[in-house]
């Protein structure tokens, strides 16, 4: 037996013990999953681009076009090789970037979210978070984007509405919009998150299968989502979810990898590993597939409008540069094959009703007339492109690489 001396010995070490504890753990900053500063405002709505995928205002789709005489002007120097893609938002290019560093400095000098006058190149706002950083969507006032951290940003100064620890995202994997909701894909959980577009409050999570999602799409109604697959992961997976509660509309196996998908009218367009194929929107099915590409390296952009499908066709032979391609949405039919493009896994595409504007293998941006792939007109770039054009109001943005410096390069 324990004398009673030595008993209340130990329970004053237990006490203080406690208390220590109970000491460090309030010394320990703690990290809520969720801070909410404020509501996000989601008006007004406007259609253009606004981001790398998605749905009908989000797919490369654009009532702008660029004027004959517009010249291109670099605005911002950028470090490594920077890819993610410049999105609009009504007057300024937003884009993720890391800034080069400041005197002998090793660190980069910055971080995060820049926004720029879309017309003169000057910074409005910046937003310092951290890497990987995820192409961002706007949707009225609000700056959607996601890193570690998922953040709805004031468009007009960049302060923040709130933010959501939902975990690692990457560059093709841009938040999608669905009626008052926010999707987005944790890719370290496997999982996809659905969280209130206004507040940031958690509302769903939908676990999928494979490594890590791919990316996700969004309609009016739902939530299109892509896992992988390839090689020791199984098979790829297309998914339709409920925006509203993330549960499964339907599931399609798919026997290569899937990439992000793009949607059109009653259509979901992706690539199963070296084809493009169309999906029915309501029900999953498989309704064409046409082969279009001889490796596997990165997927082309898709682009859907006017009952047009716009992509890129990779080239056997010798010359690696792909061929801007028009396909019938509907069918698949190829209706012309048009100019060699930048290389496959830099370019993006915008298109607007009567042209699709590309960089071509010369890295010069061109106007490309819809109805028979001839280009109309040529813009000169100062450099390289490391990422595609967005076109919008008039004003194209795209980085830009020339000897061992980037750019974010305005076309106006």
């Amino acid at each position: 037996m324990v004398p009673s001396s030595r008993r209340r010995f130990l329970a004053g070490l237990g006490v203080v013990g406690t208390a220590g504890l109970a000491g460090c753990l309030d010394a320990i900053p703690r990290f809520p999953k969720r801070v909410h500063d404020r509501d996000a405002v989601l008006t007004p709505r406007s259609d253009g681009w606004r981001s790398k995928h998605g749905g009908s205002a989000r797919r490369g789709v654009t009532d702008g076009s660029l004027p004959s005489d517009a010249t291109a002007s670099p605005v911002l120097a950028v470090d490594d090789w920077w890819e993610v893609q410049p999105v609009f938002g009504p007057d300024e290019v937003v884009v993720p970037v890391q800034l080069p560093p400041e005197s002998d400095a090793h660190e980069p000098s910055f971080e995060g979210l820049v926004a720029l006058d879309s017309k003169s190149g000057d910074e409005r706002w910046r937003f310092a978070y951290e890497k990987p950083f995820a192409t961002p969507t706007v949707v009225g006032d609000t700056v959607f984007v996601q890193g570690k951290t998922t953040y709805a940003l004031d468009r007009t100064d960049g302060t923040r509405y709130w933010e959501y620890r939902s975990g690692y995202g990457y560059a093709g994997t841009a938040p999608v919009f669905v009626d008052g909701v926010v999707a987005v894909i944790a890719s370290r959980s496997r999982t996809v998150a659905g969280v209130d577009a206004r507040t940031g409050e958690k509302l769903w999570s939908t676990p999928l299968v494979s490594e890590f999602p791919t990316g996700i799409a969004s309609d009016g109604d739902s939530v299109y989502a892509c896992t992988p697959g390839g090689g020791d992961d199984g098979p790829g997976e297309l998914a339709r979810l409920d925006a509203s509660t993330g549960a499964f509309e339907w599931r399609t196996d798919l026997d290569a990898r899937v990439s992000t998908p793009t949607v059109g009218t009653d259509r979901v367009y992706a690539w199963v590993g070296r084809r493009l194929a169309a999906f029915d929107g309501a029900t999953g099915d498989e309704l064409w597939s046409v082969r279009l590409r001889t490796s596997d390296h990165r997927y082309p952009p898709v682009v859907v409008d006017g009952g047009q499908c716009l992509t890129l066709e990779q080239k056997r032979g010798r010359n690696p540069n792909p061929t801007l391609v028009a396909l019938d949405a509907t069918s698949g039919e190829v209706q012309w094959r048009g100019p060699s493009a930048h290389e496959l896994d830099t370019v993006q595409l915008a298109a607007n009703e009567t042209h699709v504007y590309v960089v071509l293998d010369s890295h010069d941006v061109a106007a490309v007339d819809r109805t028979d792939g001839t280009v109309t007109e040529t813009w000169e770039l100062p450099g390289h492109p490391t990422a595609g054009v967005a076109v919008d109001d008039g004003t194209a943005a795209v980085v830009t690489r020339e000897e061992f410096e980037e750019s974010v390069t305005l076309l106006n």
